[in-house]
């Protein structure tokens, strides 16, 4: 390491202050044995072929017609052609190492009318990609909606917000778990129906797009959407479950909500965000209820359950999926709520992302520590009998030729610092998350945004449909392979929590306000020098350094960079309280970060000599002597 290690207290010092030029260090996390790995995709934005094999359209394939709606005017006619080309896709899946495979079936192509007769071709196809799969070693997770409800049942009693769909997709899923269960041992019901609902019947951004009466179809759809859930489930594990010995999920999707202050106030505001969001399915599916708040509120404008209905809706999930990509702040809304009633009115809630945040090129915010704590949080509130796999979690980069798409160093830092959180909230909080699959496999049709938004870790090229492997699959596939992950400490460094910044956004009332930092402490260079030799002395002294080996010798069993970090920062952290305050600055992360960036602007020298000693004296001696198995 460098003279940040005489410097660190139990957070890390912010690593893009880099002193002396020290070259960073990489940790290993190794994540527990039978972890899956992994990459999604969705039937729309890949197959292609709409009109093809005997498919009927779509409420997405409408949709897309309509001008406006989708960017550019892209439809999903061609998309990836994965349709014609998923023997290619598949091993180049295999090529990368990739064990697992999160795709969905399309229900207009598999019962072209909504229900009864099977479309033969559809089952050749799905049943040709499953078998793929299998034969390279592919481990496929299935999802049965991801929003390509048919047309025809749009048009005969207007899909979602009926009833009648229920049963529908009840008969849907039983045909798909009779024709493929022999094959899939992991299933989805619904692809985050928080979407579907909000966005499909609230905002209209999705398919249908059409509502009218934002304030109660929400919530409409959202019902329909927990019922035939629950009627899936209860069907394959009637029928089916014993035979295939498999399991049902539905994959969730949530931003962890982050209240801006410490106030009851923005506090209730988190809950019902995440109220209005997760629990809106998580409560219903675990518990046989909506979330006490949402009761409250909404009043007769949220359905309920009957007692039957609660009983059959209580402990259908097997397991949890769990879509995340960002993070918001959440405050009370001030003032009352005198908007007119809505889903977006209803919860009365600000939310606001920290200016400072970096955005993907979704303009999604980037926050890793985000996902750490929505795992925490998850795990002390529901029962979670059969795990969380994180079935997306990506970001879009901006890629306007294949010379950048090669070199997606943004999309590969992401990737490094939400896994990184995945696995402290393993390895710290006994989360009990099983898998990881990265969204999403390929570029392709992302919705309202058409084909101007790139996620894929493999680049496609539209007009040629050449698949071409990015520096991140390069880094999924060696993560997959070696189930470790490797990650500098500036980049976990930038994953973990920071206050936020209220000097640039949403200033609060004084006695909410962040105190002032103090000034920075001026020191002269011989201050800086005596500093840095007092620092030298201490890290001589032979208690510590018998602390330090035995902190290298407990690494040489276990190999785990992480654990070492953190009991060099342990072993440093009583020298640093010490020695600090005599110099003016804090004991805390702050006085770290500003003795660091101030010893960066001095000029080598005897500096240099100073810090090659802390290096040694941190690192080099009781590494060796680790080695030897003596104290030098």
């Amino acid at each position: 390491n460098n003279c940040l290690m005489a410097l660190l207290d139990s957070e890390k010092v912010k690593a893009n202050i880099v002193l002396l030029n020290a070259q960073p260090t990489v940790l290993n996390m190794a994540f527990p044995a039978g972890f899956v790995w992994g990459s999604a995709t969705a039937a729309y934005q890949i197959e292609g072929a709409v009109k093809a094999g005997g498919r009927t359209p779509s409420i997405w394939d409408t949709f897309a017609s309509k001008p406006g709606n989708i960017n550019n005017g892209d439809t999903a006619e061609v998309a990836c052609d994965h349709y014609f080309r998923f023997r290619e896709d598949v091993k180049l899946m295999k090529d990368l190492g990739l064990p697992a495979y999160r795709f969905s079936i399309s229900w207009p192509r598999l019962l072209p009318a909504g229900r009864g007769e099977v479309n033969h071709t559809a089952v050749e196809f799905y049943g040709a990609l499953l078998d793929e799969l299998e034969s390279h070693g592919i481990v496929p997770m299935v999802t049965m909606y991801h929003w390509d409800l048919p047309q025809c049942l749009e048009d005969e009693y207007g899909g979602w917000l009926s009833r009648k769909v229920i049963s529908d997709f009840e008969e849907y899923a039983a045909t798909c778990f009779l024709l493929f269960g022999d094959r899939v041992k992991h299933w989805l019901t619904f692809n985050e129906p928080w979407c579907m609902a909000v966005l499909g019947y609230a905002s209209n951004e999705h398919a249908p797009g059409n509502s009218k009466r934002p304030a109660e179809e929400p919530y409409t759809v959202a019902h329909h959407v927990i019922l035939a859930h629950s009627r899936a489930v209860r069907r394959y594990r009637a029928e089916f479950q014993e035979r295939h010995e498999g399991s049902v999920g539905m994959a969730l999707n949530m931003d962890w909500k982050e209240p801006l202050t410490q106030s009851k106030e923005d506090a209730d505001a988190q809950r019902r965000a995440i109220d209005w969001q997760l629990s809106w399915f998580a409560e219903p599916l675990y518990r046989g209820h909506y979330p006490e708040t949402m009761r409250s509120r909404c009043g007769d404008r949220l359905p309920s359950f009957t007692e039957e209905e609660a009983e059959q809706v209580k402990g259908t999930l097997d397991f949890l999926g769990l879509n995340h990509y960002s993070t918001d702040y959440v405050s009370a809304k001030e003032g009352g709520n005198d908007d007119k009633p809505s889903y977006f009115s209803d919860m009365e809630v600000n939310n606001a992302p920290d200016p400072l945040w970096p955005k993907t090129e979704m303009g999604w915010d980037i926050v890793p520590w985000g996902l750490n704590r929505l795992l925490c949080w998850i795990k002390k509130e529901y029962p979670l009998p059969g795990g969380i796999f994180i079935t997306e979690n990506g970001c879009a980069c901006k890629e306007d030729s294949p010379a950048e798409a090669a070199q997606d160093t943004a999309r590969i830092e992401y990737l490094q610092g939400y896994l990184a959180q995945v696995y402290k909230a393993i390895d710290e909080e006994g989360v009990p998350v099983r898998g990881y699959l990265v969204w999403s496999f390929m570029d392709n049709f992302e919705w309202a945004f058409g084909f101007a938004k790139r996620f894929g870790i493999v680049r496609v090229d539209y007009d040629s449909q050449k698949r071409t492997p990015k520096k991140s699959a390069k880094m999924m596939s060696t993560i997959a392979r070696t189930n470790v992950l490797q990650i500098s400490e500036r980049v976990l460094d930038q994953s973990e929590h920071s206050p936020f910044n209220t000097k640039v956004l949403h200033r609060r009332k004084a006695a909410e306000a962040a105190p002032k930092a103090p000034p920075r402490p001026k020191l002269s260079t011989q201050d800086a020098l005596g500093m840095m030799r007092e620092f030298v002395d201490k890290y001589r002294d032979l208690k510590f350094q018998a602390r330090m080996v035995d902190a290298f010798k407990q690494y040489m069993m276990t190999n785990d960079d992480v654990a070492l970090m953190k009991a060099r920062q342990l072993i440093c952290l009583p020298i640093q309280m010490d020695v600090l305050p005599k110099y003016g600055f804090e004991g805390t992360r702050r006085g770290v970060a500003q003795a660091t960036a101030f010893l960066s602007t001095l000029k080598e020298g005897e500096v240099g000599e100073l810090n090659a000693m802390i290096t040694y004296l941190t690192r080099d001696l009781p590494h060796t002597a680790a080695l030897e198995g003596a104290v030098g």
